[in-house]
């Protein structure tokens, strides 16, 4: 979520250097916490959480994707202290709309993952192990021990 929080403030005001100081931040968090899950499912006897795909798990996946994002926004910033002499265009309407489309679209998933989260553990703390059914749609008392 601060990796893409970044990028839309770009979107929504003009691009700054630290919106991408933001993104970067937020990429290295998630970079850290799939190494993290990585190493967790390193030892022989642990099992995959979830399916491969291409051979690789969604951990491993992200730690890739998190790892380019880093590296995006590092060469991105040199790129922006240079764009900055350059005169900036004039918004056109179809960006304006995109932006907005593409914010809307963040907030809706931001939002569904919420509710997903609260689906899965009611008011519990999240539970180790990985989750084989939604909670609060199985027990569907949210006050019950």
């Amino acid at each position: 979520m601060p990796f893409c929080a970044g990028l839309l403030l770009n979107l929504r005001f003009k691009a700054s250097p630290w919106n991408y100081v933001l993104s970067a931040f937020g990429a290295l968090i998630g970079s850290l916490i799939s190494l993290l899950f990585m190493f967790a499912k390193a030892p022989p006897y642990t099992t995959p959480t979830g399916s491969a795909i291409f051979g690789l798990h969604m951990y491993t996946w992200s730690f890739m994707i998190f790892t380019g994002a880093i590296m995006y926004c590092v060469v991105t910033l040199p790129l922006l202290s240079q764009m900055s002499d350059v005169a900036p265009e004039s918004a056109t309407v179809n960006k304006q709309a995109a932006g907005r489309v593409v914010m809307t679209v963040f907030v809706l998933l931001v939002g569904a993952n919420l509710v997903s989260a609260f689906l899965q553990n009611g008011f519990h703390t999240f539970k180790a192990g990985g989750q084989k059914l939604y909670q609060m749609l199985y027990d569907g008392d949210v006050m019950k021990p």
